[in-house]
């Protein structure tokens, strides 16, 4: 099929190849999106997160809130040892200061 105009309201596609821009008017609805890199303005979710870099300037608190709380080790494990520590590393990666559960 060759066209420059498609007008249609429903549409099924089992698989779909992009070879240039995609552009959506509205938004984009799915269960999953899978990318090697997002770039955004803003993002905002409700949820939790999975991480393992976050790199910032500023940490702040949720407008209706005036705390920052960081747990420390996981809350699920059952060992006395499970409380971890906030670890300050320099340059070089290295431990220069750290808080453990007896501050």
């Amino acid at each position: 099929m060759k066209t420059g105009f498609i007008s249609a309201q429903q549409a099924v596609i089992h698989n779909l190849s992009v070879l240039g821009n995609l552009n959506v008017k509205e938004k984009i609805t799915s269960p999953l999106v899978e990318t090697d890199k997002l770039v955004t303005k803003d993002i905002e979710a409700s949820g939790s997160s999975k991480l393992r870099n976050i790199q910032t300037e500023i940490i702040s608190p949720l407008s209706e809130n005036q705390d920052i709380t960081l747990q420390l080790g996981n809350k699920n494990s059952t060992e006395s040892a499970g409380f971890g520590r906030l670890n300050i590393i320099n340059s070089q990666n290295e431990s220069v200061a750290y808080i453990d559960s007896s501050g």
